[in-house]
């Protein structure tokens, strides 16, 4: 594995970091947050005259070369900056989604789209009750002569008031089915949730959808296959709450050097001083093996157990720095007047974003040949 940036990811590196710090300021983050449809459309659309919105999509359709390691490049960028648009779930999911399973008739309408922004996908795959296992799937769809009757509901699915279109994860008669789904389509309603980092998912009902049958991603029957795309998006994910974990500890360091008590930064102490360099060997352990994580889900098809392991350790470190840097700051680092606890709030809702602990840990546990 090479452990060192190429030239053109150190230029893309840089270049993001240049359009989040002009672009994405923190009070157009608590701005989106307090209101619809939970980001910045005009951001957005900035982010693909950059180019941005062609990340894992392949220069034939539009997109830009780049890797999972391009992405997770991006996101820790994107994470420093608390960006919040649905980018992560058209480009890091939906697209790899229709790269994977669509037709290229498929590819050929959609991708094109959504390189240059023009189209934003939601994911709805979660249900109550139902985690990996896609057979307990509840949410149906029936076909009826040239077209699908979807019925179901899903949670927790991510800015569906406002995107394009969302890739559902259902039951047909032949199993688990991707079907790409408008949006706008008549029997879809939603119900926002609030949620602690201010993010606008929402629990979406589909009764009697009209679907055409020309909008199934591959075969029906085929559907489990977005778990494995999911897994490997979860280095991203990771990424994203490293970005947040990093700019945090910066956060930390400067204050610590400002705040006076007794004629003393705080920051001269070495109690202090020991914090932070804990935080600093967690950050740094979380990025590399999220980069391990990346680099195997680009050489191999199966990163199950690196993403996994990236998912455990990132979620557990980018919690617990970020935690860290509001007891720095005292009190009111946990005001929403302070950056820090909006990175804190990033930081846990990420870790439950990853998934639940023991689910990570049966991963692993299976991956290294510990199965029941």
């Amino acid at each position: 594995m090479e452990y060192s940036f190429t030239e053109e990811q150190e230029m893309l590196k840089e270049s993001i970091r240049r359009f989040f710090t002009d672009e994405c300021t923190k009070s157009l983050v608590r701005k989106v947050q307090e209101t619809a449809p939970g980001y910045s459309t005009e951001l957005f659309k900035k982010m693909a005259e950059m180019g941005y919105c062609g990340l894992m999509i392949p220069e034939e359709y539009g997109g830009i070369p780049s890797d999972w390691v391009d992405a997770v490049i991006f996101y820790e960028e994107a994470g420093r900056a608390l960006l919040q648009s649905p980018h992560f779930t058209t480009n890091i999911i939906g697209a790899q989604a229709i790269l994977e399973y669509g037709s290229e008739e498929q590819k050929q309408e959609f991708l094109p789209q959504i390189a240059a922004g023009k189209a934003t996908i939601a994911v709805a795959v979660q249900e109550q009750g139902v985690s990996a296992n896609l057979s307990l799937l509840n949410t149906q769809a029936t076909l009826s002569g040239n077209e699908y009757l979807l019925n179901g509901e899903k949670l927790f699915v991510a800015f569906p008031d406002s995107v394009t279109y969302i890739l559902v994860v259902c039951h047909t008669a032949e199993g688990p089915t991707l079907l790409l789904v408008d949006a706008k389509s008549p029997g879809i309603t939603t119900v926002p949730l609030a949620t602690l980092d201010g993010q606008r998912p929402g629990i979406v009902t589909f009764q009697d959808v009209k679907v055409p049958q020309a909008r199934v991603l591959g075969k029906p029957g085929n559907g489990a296959g977005i778990l494995n795309i999911i897994q490997k998006s979860k280095a991203v994910l990771c990424a994203d709450m490293i970005g947040g974990a990093e700019a945090a500890l910066e956060l930390g360091i400067d204050y610590s050097k400002q705040r006076v008590v007794f004629g003393q930064p705080i920051g001269s102490h070495q109690i202090w001083q020991h914090k932070m360099v804990d935080m600093r060997l967690a950050i740094d352990k979380a990025r590399w093996l999220t980069f391990y994580a990346a680099w195997s889900s680009t050489k191999k098809q199966n990163a199950a157990k690196e993403s996994a392991m990236a998912s455990l350790l990132t979620g557990q470190a980018c919690t617990f720095a970020t935690s860290e840097v509001i007891q720095i700051h005292g009190g009111i680092g946990a005001t929403l007047d302070y950056d820090a606890s909006l990175y804190y709030k990033r930081a846990k809702a990420g870790q439950l974003n990853l998934g639940m602990l023991g689910d990570l840990q049966e991963t692993v546990a299976a991956e290294i040949g510990l199965q029941n």
